[in-house]
């Protein structure tokens, strides 16, 4: 089976060739690209269009890069016919089985939206604009966002409304990518009910995300965490919404004195969110209770998850969060907001806790349950690790992969 992959970002081996370092993220596909790589009967590429890549072609361990560079004024802003023309070419010359396109943020999808090839393709959702851009600024007053906006920002594109553009024409060819194709691949009820409302008659397969072996490899012990120690990631994002995080441990500071919030990924102090952030923090008396760790790598994030007491997603909107289902792996105590996808990876009381979005007393609540039940805490932590080690199969999801593969060639011959 001849195998070509789209990806929204260079994969690790292309950031080693181009001796940069390897960007945070994108781990499922790597994961699976592994996987794939070693299976008897399978040829692969994989195509990449993004600033820090120049135009190379390259194999290592038996997989074929293709990377174009493309200007970092036009990376998200337009997306040149050159790159869909250049991307057309490269399926007609490498005449894959199937073409697979990770995510509807960027171009690819419009492959066979616009008929430029013949070759089937899947699209595996990843987030959803046409959703997140409801929620692009979450609580932020329009003075915050006026705010963010300098003179020297606004003139040289940067700022929240510039970014807000950027999302909003992505938004709209990615409606096309969801009207105009047939083949998609997702993970969520969220995201299937999704597609079905734009595309009726889109064929939809359940494919879940592979995790970082680590992940699976460690169990979280309530005997060696640090008590009313939560953990936090991706607070620089407005719709991850740290304000209601930040809320309700200004609710429980003084009941629980040793209460520490750590955030992965830390805020941006340069931008007007990272310094709205830094206010709250400030105002509210919580510097003592709020550590940043900065970016962390893979084996950083485990400690930092056995280490703590409890993970917190509080976002507006999200399909199925990685760092969530990381923390399931390992058998952490999570509280969720009901958002999106989140319903279809945790039940209520079972494997996790909900609460509803922006509500940091019903949030402070929840972690109070876990703070003060031991049990609770251990038995929906081991009932998230079960669901999440069936759910992170490799064997079941290459399975469910080639399956969907196989049944999408079947269709288009």
């Amino acid at each position: 089976m001849r195998i070509l992959w789209f990806t929204n970002i260079p994969m690790p081996a292309v950031m080693r060739k181009f001796g940069l370092p390897e960007l945070i993220g994108g781990y499922w596909m790597s994961e699976m690209l592994d996987h794939l790589k070693n299976l008897e009967g399978i040829k692969i590429a994989v195509v990449t269009v993004y600033p820090v890549c120049n135009d190379l072609t390259f194999i290592e361990d038996n997989i074929e890069y293709i990377t174009y560079k493309q200007s970092k004024y036009n990376f998200q802003i337009s997306e040149s016919e050159k790159y869909l023309l250049k991307c057309s070419n490269i399926v007609n010359e490498w005449c894959p089985d199937i073409v697979h396109v990770h995510g509807t943020e960027r171009f690819y999808g419009l492959l066979t939206a616009r008929n430029m090839i013949k070759a089937p393709l899947v699209i595996s959702i990843q987030g959803i604009l046409g959703l997140y851009v409801k929620h692009f600024f979450g609580n932020l007053s329009f003075a915050d966002i006026l705010k963010s906006h300098g003179i020297l920002r606004f003139l040289t594109f940067r700022g929240l409304f510039w970014d807000y553009l950027r999302i909003i024409k992505s938004k709209n060819q990615e409606l096309e990518i969801f009207r105009d194709n047939m083949f998609f691949m997702g993970r969520t009820k969220w995201d299937e009910t999704y597609v079905k409302s734009i595309n009726p008659s889109a064929k939809y397969f359940h494919v879940d995300e592979m995790l970082r072996p680590i992940f699976l490899n460690q169990i979280w012990n309530i005997h060696q965490c640090r008590r009313h120690q939560i953990i936090f990631t991706n607070a620089r994002r407005i719709r991850n919404n740290l304000e209601t995080m930040l809320a309700a441990v200004k609710i429980l500071k003084h009941k629980y004195t040793d209460i520490k919030l750590n955030l992965i990924g830390g805020i941006n102090e340069k931008d007007q969110y990272g310094k709205l952030l830094k206010n709250i923090i400030v105002r509210n008396g919580l510097l003592d209770q709020v550590n940043f760790l900065g970016p962390l790598r893979g084996d950083a994030i485990v400690k930092e998850l056995c280490l703590s007491h409890v993970f917190v997603i509080t976002s507006h909107i999200e399909n199925s969060p990685n760092s969530l289902c990381e923390a399931m792996a390992v058998g952490l105590p999570c509280v969720a907001n009901y958002v999106g996808g989140i319903p279809s990876l945790i039940d209520n009381h079972q494997n996790g806790l909900f609460y509803p979005t922006s509500e940091p007393a019903m949030l402070a609540e929840c972690l109070q349950e876990i703070f003060e039940n031991d049990d609770l805490a251990i038995n929906i932590g081991m009932e998230a690790r079960k669901k999440a080690r069936i759910r992170h199969s490799d064997k079941r999801i290459m399975n469910s992969l080639l399956n969907t593969y196989n049944t999408i060639i079947q269709q288009k011959i």
